[in-house]
């Protein structure tokens, strides 16, 4: 019997424990999973387990656990062929920036790659009439443009806001009160580095 994942590739950029564990489950599921890191800073959980000479050669338990069932690569995505690399895992991009000097460097990383449209201006503007998306990066703009988000996103698409700072509490954050708390996502907080957290969330149908 055919798994409930097969024959979707997932991504996983994630490090530490909430977000490998839940693509480690889709793995299961039948999923192609491809375990990203930089070269330079893996996943801290590498050097964790109680197996000491695992930890020190970067392959400890609590990263095996929950490692398995995956592809890995190293890629910076601060470079431009490193970005090139994660665009072409998309079968469609589509990019707003509104800052031109941003807009210049994107567009110079991203060259040559047919499945990718640069826009530039305000992406409320830019994106109008378009859609839905499957995923949106929601990395600019107020929280409270969420609705406007959320009409470009297609039912049971993914919601990404990144840039956060991890192990803050959601009351009196407005960011992870809508994100977290909205009735029409389902949402979850991962740690994407050591200093560094974002919010996925599924638009609920």
């Amino acid at each position: 019997m055919a798994r409930a994942f097969a024959g979707i590739r997932i991504i996983d950029i994630t490090h530490v424990l909430a977000g490998p564990f839940a693509a480690y489950q889709l793995a299961l599921q039948g999923a192609d999973v491809i375990k990203v890191e930089h070269p330079d800073d893996p996943d801290q959980s590498r050097g964790t387990g109680s197996d000491r000479a695992l930890n020190r050669t970067n392959m400890g338990t609590g990263f095996l656990t929950q490692a398995a069932n995956k592809r890995a690569i190293t890629l910076d995505l601060k470079t431009p062929e490193g970005a090139a690399a994660l665009a072409e895992t998309a079968r469609s991009v589509v990019t707003v920036e509104r800052d031109p000097d941003r807009a210049a460097r994107a567009r110079e990383r991203l060259a040559g790659l047919a499945n990718v449209e640069l826009l530039e201006g305000d992406w409320r503007e830019e994106l109008r009439g378009r859609g839905p998306f499957g995923l949106f990066f929601f990395d600019a703009g107020p929280a409270y443009d969420l609705d406007a988000a959320l009409e470009l996103l297609e039912p049971g698409g993914l919601l990404v806001k990144d840039d956060l700072t991890p192990g803050r509490p959601v009351e009196d954050d407005p960011v992870r009160e809508i994100f977290l708390r909205d009735a029409r996502l389902a949402g979850l907080e991962i740690l994407t580095t050591p200093l560094t957290a974002a919010i996925v969330a599924m638009k609920r149908y």
